[in-house]
């Protein structure tokens, strides 16, 4: 989907080797049907997406378009997309999301697929109260015509319109995060410049699960800032013409205290914190964990990046080895 509200039609990949036209009917307007074993996007499939949408979108030298893409293996290294986007005159720019951050960043998922999954259950609920008395259940020749209900319904421009808002893609927004999201990453962060010693067990090769070290802290050793705030009010006279001396306090307690003392009552209480009480159990690990597989946000068309894409295919590349074939013992002659 677009952030101007428009929607690209669904590409719906099965399970399948070989393809049937009844696959694609009462789909969604414009869909097509692909097949392979696995059921998941492959390279040559995406690069057939990517052709149906340059010409959906009317990208042009006066029309451009950004692409946004999440960090998938056959989005990311793929020379041949990288080259399709380059030869079309520098008018289609296909960028990169961090992996890390679907939920936060990439707009289908915060605002368009619950609704579309929803959509979805109800539909298949209806279809099986329907054919209760067949015992039928939704096979594959059912799908399309079963999302195609539930794409209609999930397919508003007010939908595609937030979902880019809400992200802060568009329009740009660069304090759409706040503090408090960064709270749930507080207990893996690690930090690099910690030693493992040799005292310390390996973490790696210990089977039994390491509970993290939860510190509480003891009220009666750690010194706490304590807060004194009181207020003397003036006299005040009653109908019997005793004097009163009022003192309010921010603690609980009674506020009223008789005429003639020698000092008011001083009320204490401690200012802690709840992270005082209880920390946030920090990660015993001491690196950080690389996945090979996880894409880096970067700008696909630019040469930067397909030169490192060149390297590392050349460098991955097997070498050939040359291996003699004996069919026997050697003989001298």
């Amino acid at each position: 989907m677009g952030a101007d509200g428009s929607y690209i039609p669904p590409m719906l990949i099965f399970p399948r080797v070989r393809s049937k036209p009844e696959l694609i009917d009462g789909g969604p307007p414009g869909n097509r049907a692909d097949i392979h074993p696995s059921g998941w996007i492959q390279t040559d499939l995406f690069l057939k997406w990517f052709d149906k949408f340059v010409t959906f979108s009317r990208a042009s030298k006066t029309h451009t378009i950004l692409l946004l893409l999440d960090g998938y293996s056959t989005h990311t290294k793929s020379l041949e997309l990288i080259d399709k986007a380059r030869d079309a005159g520098r008018w289609c720019y296909i960028a990169l999301l961090p992996t890390s951050l679907p939920h936060k960043l990439q707009p289908l998922d915060v605002a368009f697929m619950k609704p579309l999954s929803l959509y979805y259950s109800d539909e298949v609920k209806r279809w099986l109260r329907e054919h209760a008395k067949e015992n039928r259940v939704v096979t594959q020749f059912q799908i399309a015509s079963l999302l195609g209900k539930a794409y209609l319904k999930a397919s508003c421009m007010t939908t595609a319109i937030s979902g880019f808002r809400e992200t802060g893609i568009w329009p740009v927004d660069a304090n759409i995060f706040q503090e408090r999201d960064f709270l749930a990453s507080a207990a893996t962060d690690i930090d690099l410049n910690v030693s493992v010693t040799a005292n310390q067990p390996n973490i790696s090769n210990s089977v039994s699960p390491v509970e993290p070290d939860v510190l509480i802290p003891n009220i009666q050793t750690i010194s706490l800032p304590t807060v004194h705030q009181e207020i003397i009010n003036p006299s005040v006279e009653t109908n019997d013409n005793s004097t009163l001396s009022l003192t309010q306090h921010d603690s609980p307690g009674c506020s009223h205290w008789p005429a003639g003392a020698e000092k008011p009552v001083r009320k204490e209480f401690f200012a802690l914190s709840p992270e005082e009480i209880l920390p946030i159990p920090k990660s015993n690990k001491t690196t950080a964990r690389i996945s090979k597989r996880r894409g880096k946000t970067a700008l696909l068309t630019e040469s930067l990046y397909k030169n490192e894409l060149l390297a590392a295919n050349i460098c991955s590349t097997p070498k050939s080895v040359k291996r003699s074939l004996s069919l026997g013992p050697k003989t001298k002659n």
